[in-house]
């Protein structure tokens, strides 16, 4: 007759062999479920960008994160070649994502769109503000991107106002009345510091002001090999003054440090433009904003007035 207490101590074995099974039958695919998830995690990057720019995302028909060799094909658009170098930077390191377009007005309401944590990234170029301003609280800046001493601008004026491009000089400048967009505080800015009086408009209607010589001159960015002449909705102008500014800060992406992801959005972003930056990728990108500089050799040279509203 077999002992009862051996048959108790096999039931006891047999009870603790089975719930070991169990545990290992659990444990194993809830381990590879983890990893197949996490290797498959695509991150929604909401990004803030300026409507306009959006718009010339579907006109230039190619996207500039999804065909990143196709730069060329806008060399002279600085938010679209900074889209580029974003998701460039981001697939450099195997960051899984997609983006998300938040419309952004201007660089006020987008920076304001980080701080509430409506949005991971402004992509605009942007010169990082000290850190005691309360501003721009919310917010954190990447590394450096470029140096937007690359950047050349000048006052430029309809062919036909024959007095505006009769100016030599900024004290001829600031006998004229520029037209700036209502968007662009930072530009009304500088033409306080720089002493000229000016309009504030809606950017549509910048060009028919100047085109009927109710404005003078508008300030805006050179580019190409002939940076003194430039073609806008249709109207003509040309460069004047004798006077151009240079830009002298490095420029940077900035980030919201309130949205979820945040964190990791920003190491992954860090890591990429380093790499960008030694391979020489990101000089590469930009080199179609370099302007041919001969036409500016007896001009005066300036510092860009302080961007404070970036």
């Amino acid at each position: 007759m077999v002992d009862k207490r051996i048959i108790k101590d096999q039931g006891v074995i047999r009870k603790l062999f089975f719930t070991m099974i169990m545990t290992l039958l659990i444990q194993v695919p809830s381990v590879q479920s983890e990893t197949l998830a996490h290797a498959s995690q695509s991150h929604e990057i909401i990004v803030a960008l300026d409507t306009r720019v959006i718009n010339t995302i579907a006109a230039v028909k190619t996207d500039p994160c999804l065909q990143p060799d196709d730069f060329h094909l806008y060399s002279e658009k600085k938010h679209l070649l900074s889209l580029n170098i974003f998701c460039r930077a981001l697939k450099a390191v195997n960051y899984k994502f997609t983006l998300k377009y938040f419309p952004s007005p201007n660089v006020a309401r987008g920076k304001r769109l980080l701080h509430e944590g409506k949005a991971h990234v402004f992509l605009h170029l942007l010169q990082r503000k000290p850190l005691k301003n309360t501003s721009v609280d919310g917010i954190v800046y990447s590394d450096v991107v470029r140096n937007d001493n690359y950047r050349l601008s000048a006052f430029f004026a309809s062919i036909n106002n024959h007095k505006a491009l009769a100016a030599n000089s900024l004290a001829d400048l600031q006998k004229l009345k520029a037209a700036v967009a209502l968007e662009w505080p930072w530009q009304q800015k500088w033409l306080d510091i720089l002493g000229i009086d000016y309009y504030p408009l809606l950017y549509r209607n910048i060009f028919q002001f100047i085109e009927s010589q109710r404005a003078d001159i508008i300030l805006l960015d050179m580019k190409g090999e002939t940076p003194t002449e430039i073609t806008l909705f249709g109207v003509k102008l040309k460069a004047t003054g004798k006077t151009y500014f240079v830009g002298n800060k490095a420029e940077r992406f900035a980030l919201s440090k309130k949205i979820k992801g945040a964190d990791k959005l920003l190491s992954a972003l860090s890591e990429g433009l380093k790499k960008l930056k030694t391979s020489g990728v990101i000089d590469k990108v930009f080199s179609g904003l370099s302007l041919e500089k001969s036409q500016l050799n007896s001009w005066q040279k300036r510092l860009h007035p302080s961007r404070t509203n970036n």
